[in-house]
């Protein structure tokens, strides 16, 4: 623990608004006992000494917790400070070492969670006491068991602190700027590579070693276990909770309209601080006289409110689930972006303390000037844009499982069943992919057809001996197994920071490559893609169409994570590089009156990706469904328990396994494309604009020009919606601190542009005015008409 000094030049402000604890949970008895200040022999002193309210230290510490309880209430625009500690907690200053300079800590004492040594550890638990809310769950370090860093950034502390136009590019909108120097990661242990490599693989098989008694085993991460059960469970709830703490959204606001241009700022982005349920009584009809059974008079209709920081300013707000929409969701203008792009540079204010006054979310019905939102909007998105382009890998844990020797590989395998050319990078094969659109009609099944020619996974043959090291990854080989086997020690993690998205292992997710792509005849343990269904074959056949264009290849691929780990690449040159895969069971969108010929007469198709009890296990719509990965949640991960429900598949589709049974895919982590939200079409804040495509002309581009929303479930190719960061930073704190700077200084850059040009046309414009008054004068003919 680091040294700190007491404060000693903090001051009450003038005329501070005081805020009083409506509760507590103090308890004097924890507080220290050696408070008498004692030299022994060798001149040290060990002892802690009571710092009353007014002592520096405590005014900044009832100062700063008070600013922050204040903007988490909403609290009306003012100085806000604690008037006193909770009752029952008192703060210390900790006195150690030599007695003419001892060491100095201060800490909060009371909590029976602990004792609080900075203020950003104690505001959540302020918050907590200060909402009165028994049942409400504390977010501070001690009672959620988190770290710090996670806790800081999800409360949205660095507002108070100086610190994409569409979804396709992914990043998101981008003020222009000057060409930037390719910066390279400050954490250089994983890289993100330009090859994808794809391969096929058995399920490893698991090892539980030998422990010491009383050594835990690795556990699942509590809020994994939450946001997986709260996509795939069964509700009654009209919207799910799609959305995790520390995530970005868009968020509505009251409409900002500019008169004069007709453009509205709608939404405004934000990031999650926590989320709570709500429930809504709601008194139903009157019961029938005479009635044979008593009947209820209500029901409780339940949704979720989540707590959004709104980026670039310093004000949150509570927003319901039918007000936030992820962040690949929304488009911004072209004409809104060019109001950012170009307002008058003189008042493009960018300074921290004018920005964060601003609130773009007032009481009552007042809604401030389009003008005063530029400049904050723009740094919000702006923020939200580079905040897309991080990614971080989370919650790591040991994995061990036994593999045996290799083998010689036989001649045809895996996934190198790929038809046509083979282009190196994904760049490659999205632009074949996009070629073979243009070349084949406009309607949405012919473009996403699947053509043998132009399908191709982008993956670099590898030697035998490298794919194998690759595989087996960053292993440490210990004694162990049986036979010929050896057990491998794996580095897995549970979750990863996906640009604005947070994704867990063992939920279903997005791919890039549409299904075409993969096997498109099928090949070793994998299927051939899904043919369309019955009433989609008839209904086209009657138009005089080819039904050999629809099917499963013409949407996009899906993944189980079922496991994220290290690979240690060898190099040319020597030694090894280390990256990140992803592996899990593939899964297809095929229609729900598909017969799939892999199911024999008798066993009951699989609706929405889950198996029926008594269908065959040989079957790949069961078996695979049903097979448990090295990390399945039973609480525990070095054991395989019982898998998460697949969430529910787009209306009229079920998931298909691709793999056969007791395989895994495995790949580059730039093949994700995203999180999947199941049913995300039918959410409010898109009515409109699903409304539109759908009524959208062959002529503007029919349903292909919103292929990006359809991306969101699948129904089309994952490319056309992908987050795909680049750059590696240790923790969502670090991405959200980064983000903020970087856009700072982008947008400062921009509008010192913006002031040259300005500069340099009026000295234009009067040099041509000197230019014009000293030439001689001319003179025209007079037309005059004649009546």
């Amino acid at each position: 623990m680091s040294q700190r000094k007491p404060a000693q030049h903090h001051t009450l402000p003038a005329n501070p608004t005081y805020v009083e604890f409506p509760r507590t949970d103090g308890n004097q008895a924890l507080w220290p006992t050696h408070t008498t200040k004692i030299v022994d022999s060798d001149g040290q002193v060990n002892f802690m000494l009571h710092l009353g309210l007014d002592s520096p230290i405590s005014i900044k510490w009832r100062v700063q917790v008070g600013k922050a309880v204040a903007l988490d209430m909403n609290m009306p625009e003012g100085t806000y400070v604690l008037k006193d500690w909770p009752p029952g907690y008192r703060m210390f200053d900790h006195h150690k070492g030599p007695e003419r300079g001892p060491r100095h800590d201060v800490y909060l004492f009371g909590s029976p969670k602990g004792k609080f040594r900075s203020i950003n550890e104690f505001i959540p638990h302020a918050i907590w006491l200060m909402h009165n809310d028994a049942h409400a769950s504390c977010l501070c370090k001690y009672c959620s068991k988190k770290t710090q860093k996670e806790i800081t950034a999800n409360l949205g502390i660095l507002a108070s602190t100086p610190g994409p136009s569409s979804p396709v590019p992914s990043r998101g909108p981008r003020l222009p700027r000057e060409k930037e120097k390719e910066k390279k990661p400050r954490e250089a242990f994983i890289q993100r590579e330009p090859q994808y490599y794809t391969s096929v693989q058995r399920v490893p098989k698991p090892v539980q070693l030998p422990q010491p008694p009383g050594t835990p085993k690795p556990a699942m991460v509590v809020e994994r276990n939450a946001d997986l059960r709260a996509v795939s469970s069964k509700t009654s709830m009209v919207l799910r909770r799609w959305f995790r703490d520390g995530e970005l959204l868009w968020c509505a606001i009251k409409p900002i309209h500019d008169p004069l241009s007709g453009l509205s700022i709608t939404l405004w982005p934000g990031i999650v601080n926590n989320f709570r349920l709500h429930s809504d009584v709601v008194r139903k009809p009157s019961p029938v006289e005479n009635e044979a059974e008593p009947v209820v008079p209500w029901s409780v209709k339940q949704s979720t409110v989540y707590k959004i920081q709104l980026l670039a300013v310093a004000h949150i707000i509570d927003a319901a689930d039918h007000e936030v929409l992820p962040y690949q969701a929304h488009v911004l203008s072209a004409e809104l972006l060019d109001a950012l792009q170009t307002p008058p540079a003189t008042s493009f204010n960018l300074n921290r303390g004018d920005l964060q006054k601003f609130n773009p979310y007032p009481d009552g019905d007042e809604v401030p000037a389009f003008s005063d939102a530029v400049a904050p909007y723009a740094m919000a998105v702006e923020i939200a844009s580079t905040l897309s382009s991080y990614w971080s890998l989370t919650d790591d844990w040991h994995f061990h499982y036994s593999v045996k020797p290799p083998k010689p590989r036989p001649s045809a395998s895996s996934l190198a069943h790929i038809q046509g050319s083979q282009p190196q990078t994904l760049q490659a094969a999205l632009e074949a992919a996009a070629q073979h659109n243009a070349s084949t009609g406009s309607s949405s099944a012919r473009l996403n057809g699947g053509s043998a020619s132009t399908s191709a996974l982008a993956s670099q043959p590898q030697p035998e001996k490298e794919k194998e090291k690759m595989t087996t990854t960053a292993a440490t080989r210990s004694a162990g197994g049986s036979g010929d086997e050896q057990v491998v020690t794996q580095a897995r993690f549970q979750g990863l920071w996906w640009g604005t998205e947070r994704i867990w292992t063992d939920e279903l997710i997005r791919l890039k490559v549409p299904r075409r792509c993969l096997a498109p005849k099928g090949a070793e343990n994998i299927y051939p893609p899904s043919g369309p269904g019955k009433s989609a074959k008839e209904s086209w056949e009657k138009r005089g169409r080819d039904s050999a264009e629809l099917g499963a290849g013409t949407r996009s691929m899906f993944m189980r994570l079922d496991g994220l780990f290290i690979a240690d690449i060898p190099q040319p040159e020597g030694g090894v590089r280390k990256e990140c895969r992803a592996s899990g069971m593939l899964y297809e969108l095929a229609d729900l009156d598909w017969d799939d010929p892999d199911v024999q007469d008798g066993d009951e198709k699989v609706a929405d990706g889950q198996p029926s009890s008594s269908s065959k296990a040989a079957t790949p719509s069961a078996a695979s469904a049903t097979s448990r990965p090295a990390d399945r949640p039973n609480g525990q991960l070095s054991e395989p328990g019982i898998p998460f429900p697949l969430p529910d598949a787009p209306q009229g589709y079920r998931f298909r396994p691709i793999l056969t049974p007791s395989h895994e895919a495995v790949m580059s982590l730039s093949l994700i494309s995203g999180r999947y939200y199941p049913r995300i079409l039918s959410h409010p804040l898109l009515d409109e604009i699903v409304e539109q495509a759908l009524t959208n002309p062959l002529e503007s581009g029919g349903l292909l020009k919103s292929s990006h929303l359809w991306a969101l479930e699948g129904l089309s190719a994952g490319y056309y919606n992908s987050v795909d960061p680049t750059y590696y930073r240790p923790d969502r704190f670090k991405m959200v601190e980064d983000a903020d700077k970087s856009a700072h200084t982008s947008l400062e850059a921009h509008k010192q542009r913006r002031l040259e040009l300005n500069l340099k046309q009026e000295v234009d414009e009067l040099e041509m005015g000197a230019e014009s008054a000293s030439a001689p004068p001319q003179h025209f003919a007079m037309e005059v008409d004649v009546h």
